[in-house]
Formats: structure tokens, C-alpha cells, sequence
């Protein structure tokens, strides 16, 4: 493997001989960058995208925990280490909750157990890539899953016509003709709108007469097993909501992405609140969820593509629903309850 292509690891420290020692060591197997603070640090990352980096805890200014609380908004994809040489468990636990540390470099550092530990977190880097890599190719199958259902939907009518029209005896050619027409029309739907992802542009869904109630259910079916199981999920619809103009798959896709994120948040034991109202004469979904929030550094991110703080996650999901709402002419929010629990909203417009 050529030199240019390892690794790239970025030091942060403000003793000079400690960004030298740590260069020197590691040199042999990665690619070393070194900062003396964090604005510094905040800058080469921004032009380098580094592998990994590793920050003093005590620096002047901005401490390394700070640096890398910041870093994993900004570049979550790098993996973080701080260098400590205390053994505070309330600094361990922050590391790891509010910046995503993935190990410590303990003060005097051993040059041999600090390779070893670099090579393990590039090693956890490869591994988070390629989980996330899965999970996009699971995604992409799941589009291609519901693309092809509603294909076949409207394909139908194309595959039964020239039956009927051969039979001629019987058959009702204006019938068969509208039904044509409708499949074209859908047909035609599907492929600009695929189109148009693949542009980047926000969809025009087709849609059709829905009643809310029957897509509750048909979300609420989804959503049973695996992470679902793990919590309790309690749904509720607002009674005798009309008939809406709605694209039924996307909606239901929206529910259980929303369901699915927020039971990931609770974990085993959490709770999770869904809610289906009438809003000016659209309609509005609540899920609320009683998790430990979204950190303020990433709620501006938090609906752009591929953005994740998870172990194994493609940062698709809320994505896209956040595509799917706008999609219906509508919006998706995340706030906060009455209780101050974690709340997103999604708002659509009367089709």
C-alpha cells in the first residue's frame, strides 16, 4: 500500500514535544498531521477529512473534549480518541456520551500499546464503513422493493388488456382504455419521480384517496419485532378523520422510519408515542419518544443524507422522510413535548 493512501491520524496537543513524540511514533503505518489547539485542529480537519483523531483532554481555550464534541457533528465519520491521564469517570462518561470517544491514550502513553490502539481504531473505522455500506445497499433494496410493487400494480392493467381486448366479445373498450390511461399516468409518476431522486430534487407524488386510519394500521403491522419489540409503542388516531389525498406507501414509509429511529433512540424499556391528527384540513404525525434527546451540535443535521451519530447507520432514514414530506407539500420538525420529551412533527398539506 502506498504511503498515500494511509490512513490519515491528526494529533492535537499543545506541547510541541508531545505532537512530536506521537508523530514519530506512528509514522511507520499512518499518515500523521499535528495541531497545537483546537481551533487549529477544527481547520486542518475541515481540509483534510482525517481517519482518526486523537486530542489532549487539557488544552488552552478549547479542551479536547470540547474539540471533539464539535468533530463529531462536523466529520462523524472520523473515529475520536482523547489523551487523559486522569481516570475521572464522570470525564469517561461525557467523552463517551457527548463526543463519541471511542478509547483513551492514557498519560505516559507506551509507544507499542499506543500503535495497538491506533490500529484497532482504524480497524472499528473499517468496520463502522462497511456496516454502514450494508445498511445503504439494504436501503437501496428496500426503494427498489417498493419501486417494483408499485410497478407491478400498475402494470397489471397493461398485462390484462390485450386479453380483453382479444376476447372483443364482451368487452368494454372504454373500460379497458381509462384503465390504460390510468396505469400510463402512474406508471409515468413512478419514473419521474425516480428521476428526480436520482437528481436530487424533491419528488411530486401521485396521489390517491386514503383513509389515515387504515395507514396507522398498516404501519403499526410494520412495525413489530426486532428493535420494535424492545420498548413499548403506544398509537393513537384522532376519530373520524376524512378521506386524504395522500401517496399511501410513502406515508407509511414515513411512519415506520420515524417508529423505527425513535425506538432506536429509547433503547430496551423506552417509550414511544405515535400520533395521528387532523391539522387544517391535512393531517399531522407526531412521534414522540422518551430517549435522552438530540444533542444541540447536530439537530441542524440531523435530516441531511448519509448524517449519523449510530454505531451501524446510513443516515438514510430520516432523510428520508424528510424528502417524503416535502414530497406532499409539507415539512418535518423536531422539538420537544410538554414533558420536554423528544418530539418530531410532520405536517402535511390537504392533497
Amino acid at each position: 500500500m502506498s504511503q498515500d493512501t494511509w490512513p490519515l491520524v491528526l494529533v492535537v496537543d499543545d506541547e510541541p514535544a508531545n505532537r512530536s513524540l506521537m508523530s514519530l511514533v506512528l509514522r511507520q503505518t499512518v499518515r500523521v498531521v499535528t495541531a497545537s489547539d483546537g481551533a487549529e485542529a477544527l481547520e486542518l480537519s475541515r481540509e483534510h477529512r482525517p481517519d482518526l483523531v486523537i486530542a489532549d483532554y487539557k488544552m488552552p481555550g478549547m479542551s479536547g473534549l470540547e474539540l471533539l464534541t464539535r468533530l463529531r457533528a462536523e466529520h462523524p465519520d472520523c473515529v475520536r480518541m482523547l489523551i487523559t491521564a486522569y481516570a475521572d469517570r464522570d470525564l469517561l462518561e461525557r467523552a463517551i456520551n457527548e463526543a463519541g470517544v471511542y478509547g483513551f491514550v492514557r498519560r505516559p502513553a507506551d509507544p507499542g500499546m499506543m500503535r495497538l490502539q491506533v490500529t484497532r481504531a482504524l480497524e472499528h473505522r473499517d468496520s463502522e464503513r462497511a456496516a454502514r455500506s450494508r445498511e445503504r445497499l439494504h436501503l437501496v433494496g428496500e426503494l427498489a422493493s417498493s419501486v417494483a410493487h408499485d410497478l407491478s400494480n400498475y402494470l397489471l392493467p397493461v398485462l390484462v388488456a390485450p386479453q380483453e381486448l382479444r376476447s372483443a366479445e364482451g368487452a368494454d373498450f372504454e373500460e379497458i382504455v381509462c384503465m390504460l390511461e390510468s396505469a400510463g399516468v402512474h406508471l409515468s409518476a413512478i419514473c419521474e419521480e425516480m428521476r428526480g431522486v436520482a437528481r436530487g430534487e424533491v419528488p411530486r407524488y401521485r396521489r390517491e384517496a386514503c383513509q389515515p386510519s387504515e395507514l396507522l394500521e398498516q404501519a403499526r403491522l410494520l412495525c413489530s419485532g426486532g428493535v420494535y419489540s424492545e420498548g413499548s409503542l403506544s398509537w393513537s388516531i384522532q376519530p373520524d378523520l376524512p378521506t386524504m389525498g395522500l401517496c399511501p406507501g410513502r406515508i407509511v414509509r414515513l411512519m415506520t422510519n420515524l417508529v423505527k429511529n425513535a425506538a432506536e433512540a429509547t433503547g430496551p424499556g423506552g417509550q414511544v408515542w405515535v400520533r395521528v391528527l387532523g391539522q387544517d384540513a391535512g393531517l399531522r404525525i407526531e412521534v414522540e419518544d422518551d430517549g435522552p434527546g438530540v444533542p444541540p451540535a447536530i439537530r441542524g443535521r440531523l435530516f441531511e443524507p448519509t448524517f449519523t451519530t449510530k454505531q451501524t447507520g446510513a443516515g438514510l432514514g430520516l432523510a428520508n422522510c424528510s424528502l417524503i414530506a416535502a414530497g406532499h407539500g409539507g415539512s418535518i420538525t423536531l422539538g420537544e413535548s410538554a414533558q420536554g420529551r423528544t418530539l418530531f412533527v410532520v405536517s402535511l398539506p390537504a392533497g
